[in-house]
């Protein structure tokens, strides 16, 4: 019995040792702009061929509006990325937003939209996509050139600033 006691209080000790790196480890961290309170507002200027209409683009980070056709990067050291993007295939410049501030109570949130974009130009292109909002952590890689292969458009995941998985995230 002396014997069966000793060695449940040996694996009992060894249990708890290797317990304690694991608890130190575990970090939980707040994901930057996840209040959703600042949006960054782009301005993009479609091809005349369709209109020629200034739209707007909306991403998660540090209030700033950007003015032209230009490829977006996450700023700020904003993490999320979005469903709203720049196209140009074919030398015509198109937009699709299907993600929007909007807001709520004392603050602001993500309204996700799903639409059908269309671009028709004189045989040239014509393409049908249906458009879903998405908000997601990660990149978006524009300006889109086709819908062909629309995976290696995103990339998905989270590093924190020390470039690690930490065990848990949270939005504040």
């Amino acid at each position: 019995m002396n014997t069966i006691r000793r060695y449940a209080i040996a694996a009992g000790a060894l249990l708890l040792a290797c317990q304690l790196p694991v608890l130190n480890a575990q970090k939980v961290e707040p994901i930057a702009y996840g209040d959703m309170d600042q949006w960054i507002v782009r301005e993009i200027y479609e091809s005349g061929v369709i209109g020629g209409a200034t739209k707007h683009l909306y991403e998660l980070g540090p209030k700033d509006t950007i003015r032209g056709n230009n490829a977006f990067q996450n700023q700020g050291g904003s993490p999320w990325a979005n469903s709203n993007v720049l196209a140009k295939v074919a030398g015509v410049v198109k937009t699709n937003t299907s993600v929007f501030p909007e807001q709520r109570g004392n603050g602001w949130c993500a309204r996700m939209e799903t639409r059908m974009e269309s671009v028709k130009v004189l045989g040239i292109v014509d393409i049908e996509v249906v458009a879903a909002g998405s908000l997601f952590l990660g990149t978006m890689h524009e300006p889109i050139k086709g819908t062909k292969i629309p995976k290696v458009c995103y990339l998905v995941g989270y590093l924190s600033r020390a470039n690690q998985r930490p065990s848990g995230l949270t939005t504040k």
